[in-house]
């Protein structure tokens, strides 16, 4: 897939990071050789594919739910995941407009579909026991860049050591006026708004979400370990910020991912 103009590429296959975040392979880099071997890939770009509609039919075809985004990395990872394959044919070229309908619509309802969605994939696409390592670590990055979006100005009010010289000795008193400023309503910004909202579709919809699962594991063909390897870059720390990079690689760590994944075989996307 090239851009619009056919100066640069939008895509030569997919991948994606350990928490679902799908990557582009090639995006904004210029065509070249590199991109010109015919290879597996996770998925195929929305933009540019085509599927055997028998195989599109086993396999449930695009998830509905998704809407949007992230639907067509869903469905090459369950494609994998129930035996099939997927190919990047560098002799297919088409043109695309990167964004050309999601500019249209408001940034906060891309967002909650972009925090949703790769969710979404991981649980119903890994098995048992790598969902289980990997959904702490991605709701614990998922809850961090929820705190970096919020930039709440002041955490005085919410830190006890800031409380009135006197107050932590009045028990019964301090605890009623706590409650009572809990009403009290601060600003947020749009963006944590709306990775809360991604995030608590899946979990305020557990049981369904669950029953979806077991719907695509009881189709099962393929191990984990056999598709890990076109994920290219799981690794990928999607926010720039040191904190969250620091606190990811730790997630990694502490679970086990560092060592359940191959290294990444891709350099880090450029957007």
């Amino acid at each position: 897939m090239l851009s619009w103009d056919g100066k640069s590429l939008d895509s030569a296959g997919g991948g994606m990071n350990f928490a679902g975040v799908g990557i582009q392979y090639g995006y904004l880099e210029e065509p070249g050789p590199a991109f010109d071997l015919p290879r597996k890939t996770l998925f195929a770009c929305g933009g540019s594919m085509a599927i055997d509609a028998k195989v599109l039919k086993d396999v449930g075809g695009f998830d509905e739910e998704f809407f949007a985004y992230y639907e067509d990395v869903d469905l090459g990872w369950r494609m994998w995941v129930e035996g099939h394959e997927c190919r990047y044919v560098p002799t297919s070229v088409c043109y695309h407009r990167h964004s050309g309908t999601s500019q249209k619509i408001p940034r906060e309802m891309i967002r909650v579909l972009q925090t949703r969605n790769p969710l979404l994939a991981c649980v119903k696409n890994y098995e048992d026991e790598n969902l289980n390592r990997i959904l702490g670590p991605a709701f614990g990055l998922a809850l961090r860049r929820i705190r970096l979006m919020a930039e709440i100005d002041d955490e005085k009010p919410f830190r006890i050591e800031s409380a009135p010289s006197g107050a932590l000795g009045q028990a019964l008193g301090i605890f009623d006026r706590a409650k009572r400023k809990l009403d009290d309503r601060i600003g947020i910004k749009r963006a944590a708004a709306a990775d809360i909202l991604g995030i608590d579709d899946l979990l305020a919809n557990w049981e369904h979400w669950m029953e979806r699962r077991a719907e695509v594991q009881s189709r099962r063909r393929r191990r984990d370990a056999e598709i890990f390897e076109l994920f290219l870059k799981p690794s990928w720390c999607i926010e720039p910020n040191a904190s969250f990079r620091e606190l990811q690689e730790g997630l990694m760590k502490f679970a086990g991912l560092d060592r359940l994944f191959p290294p990444d075989s891709i350099p880090a996307p450029k957007w």
